[in-house]
C-alpha cells in the first residue's frame, strides 16, 4: 500500500507499520496478572498487571478501503471474457432408511406440530424455558450432522454452568441421550458411490466437500465405503501446508477418482480443473466459503463441462437449512452480483445458523430448495441485464458517425454563436 497509494504516503513513514497497524489492523493485547484464580468474568482481573505485550494479528479492518478502494477494480470471470465451461446444478434428495428415520426422530423431533415426547427438541426447549443457555446448540448440531454419522454410537452431551461465568464458569458434563449406530452404508452412502462410478465411467473426476472433518470426522468412513466399490479415493488434510497443497492434489490427482476434503481447505487460490464435478456431501453453512468452493472447479480452461450436486435427506433439518440457504443466495447475488468471493467480508455462518433456529422455532413454511446458484449458466435475455445471470457480450455495431449517416444528420460543427440564433447546422428542438 505504501508504494501504490500516494495517500498512504502522505499521512505513513516508511516506517510506520506499528501506527498502520494501529489503525487499520488486528492487535492482541496480552497482560499477565500475579493471581489469575481470581478472575470470574471475561474482560475482568485482579491483582497487579506486571507485563503487558502487543502482538499483530492477521486481518485487516474496514477501515483500510479508503484506501485501497481508488487501487481496485471489481470484476468477475465473465468481465474478463475467457471460455469458461458450461456449468449445471443438481438437488440430490434422499430418503432416510426406516431405522434411521426413527432414531432421527428422536435426535431432532422439529418437525413435528408439537414436541415428540423425548426427543432431543423438547429437552432444548424445556430446558431454554428454565433459562439455561447452550441447550439450542446441542440440538442444532445433533440434528444436522447425525444423519451422516449414524454409522456410529454417539453420547450427546451437555456442559452445565455450575457455578461462575463466561469461560472462567464450572461446568459439569451430563449425558442427554445415547444414540446407538444403526447402518453401517447409508442411502446417501451408496448414492454418493453410484454417482462417482458413474462420473468414471464418463471419464470426469469427482471433487467431495465433507463438513465434519474435526473430531467428529467422517471421511474415513466415506473413504472406506467408496473405496469397497472400486474407486480410488484420497483425502486432503488440513495438516498439509496451505502453499503446497495445490502440488499435492496436482501430484495425486491422476490417480485417483475422488478427493475427499473440507471445503474451507480449498475456498480460495486453488485452480482445480482436473475435477469436473463437486458433490457437496454435507453443505457448508457460510455463503461465501460455499461459493468459493464451488468455483475451484468452475475455472476458465476447463476441458469438460462443470457439475455441482447437493445431496440431501428429505424431511430433515437439512433440507430447512438448504432452503434458507437458498433464499439468502438469492439475497446476496442481487447484492454482490454474480461473484460473492469479491465481497469484502465473508457472511457469518453463525448468523445462518440464529436463523435456521429462529425458523424452526416460528414452524416456518418454508419451499424445498431446487437450486442454490443456477440450473445452468444461461445468458440473460434482458436487455438491462440480470443480477443473477451473465449478460451477452456486448458489441458494437456500427460508429456514433455511421449512425448520425444513417439517419441524415449532419456532423456537428463548432462556431461563432449568432445572436438571436443557433450554430451552424445545430439542431434545434421543436420548441
Amino acid at each position: 500500500m505504501y508504494r501504490l497509494s500516494g495517500q498512504v504516503r502522505q499521512e505513513f513513514g516508511f516506517h510506520d507499520e506499528g501506527r498502520w497497524v494501529k489503525k487499520v489492523g488486528l492487535r492482541r493485547f496480552t497482560f499477565y496478572v500475579t493471581n489469575p484464580q481470581a478472575v470470574q468474568e471475561d474482560g475482568s482481573y485482579t491483582g497487579r498487571q506486571y507485563l503487558n505485550r502487543v502482538d499483530e494479528k492477521p486481518g485487516i479492518l474496514p477501515a483500510i478501503i479508503r484506501y485501497g478502494l481508488p487501487n481496485i477494480v471489481f470484476g468477475s470471470l465473465q468481465d474478463v471474457d475467457l471460455p469458461l465451461p458450461p456449468y449445471r446444478e443438481e438437488m440430490a434428495w434422499l430418503e432416510l432408511s426406516p431405522a434411521m428415520q426413527a432414531q432421527y426422530d428422536l435426535a431432532d423431533g422439529s418437525s413435528f406440530d408439537s414436541s415428540l415426547p423425548g426427543s432431543l427438541y423438547e429437552w432444548a426447549i424445556d430446558e431454554m424455558k428454565e433459562g439455561t443457555k447452550g441447550a439450542l446448540s446441542v440440538w442444532l448440531t445433533t440434528a444436522l450432522n447425525r444423519p451422516d454419522a449414524m454409522f456410529r454410537d454417539e453420547t450427546v452431551t451437555f456442559n452445565r454452568r455450575i457455578a461462575g461465568k463466561g469461560k472462567y464458569a464450572l461446568r459439569q458434563e451430563e449425558e442427554v441421550m445415547e444414540l446407538p449406530a444403526v447402518e453401517d452404508v447409508s442411502p446417501k452412502d451408496l448414492w454418493l458411490a453410484e454417482r462417482c462410478l458413474a462420473e468414471r465411467r464418463e471419464g470426469r473426476k469427482v471433487l467431495v466437500f465433507v463438513r465434519q472433518t474435526g473430531k467428529r470426522d467422517v471421511q474415513p468412513h466415506v473413504a472406506r465405503v467408496l473405496q469397497d466399490h472400486g474407486l480410488r479415493v484420497d483425502v486432503l488434510s488440513p495438516a498439509i501446508n496451505p502453499r503446497g497443497r495445490v502440488a499435492w492434489i496436482q501430484k495425486h490427482a491422476p490417480a485417483i477418482d475422488v478427493l475427499l476434503t473440507n471445503a474451507r481447505l480449498v475456498k480460495v487460490g486453488l485452480n482445480l480443473r482436473m475435477f469436473s464435478t463437486a458433490i457437496f456431501y454435507e453443505i457448508e453453512w457460510s455463503l461465501a466459503i460455499l461459493w468459493q468452493a464451488m468455483r475451484r472447479v468452475y475455472r476458465p480452461g476447463a476441458s469438460l463441462p462443470v457439475r455441482v450436486i447437493f445431496p440431501a435427506y428429505a424431511g430433515t433439518l437439512e433440507e430447512r437449512a438448504l432452503s434458507l440457504l437458498g433464499q439468502k443466495m438469492k439475497a446476496a447475488s442481487l447484492f454482490y452480483g454474480d461473484e460473492i468471493a469479491s465481497a469484502l467480508t465473508e457472511e457469518d455462518e453463525s448468523d445462518f445458523l440464529t436463523d435456521l433456529v429462529r425458523s424452526v422455532l416460528k414452524k416456518e413454511q418454508f419451499t424445498r430448495a431446487e437450486s442454490l446458484f443456477a440450473t445452468e449458466n444461461d445468458l440473460s435475455g434482458s436487455p438491462m441485464g440480470s443480477p443473477t445471470a451473465i449478460s451477452p457480450q456486448a458489441t458494437v455495431v456500427m460508429t456514433l458517425q455511421e449512425w448520425m449517416v444513417q439517419r441524415g444528420i449532419e456532423r456537428l460543427k463548432r462556431g461563432k454563436k449568432k445572436k438571436g440564433g443557433a450554430l451552424d447546422n445545430q439542431l434545434v428542438l421543436p420548441f
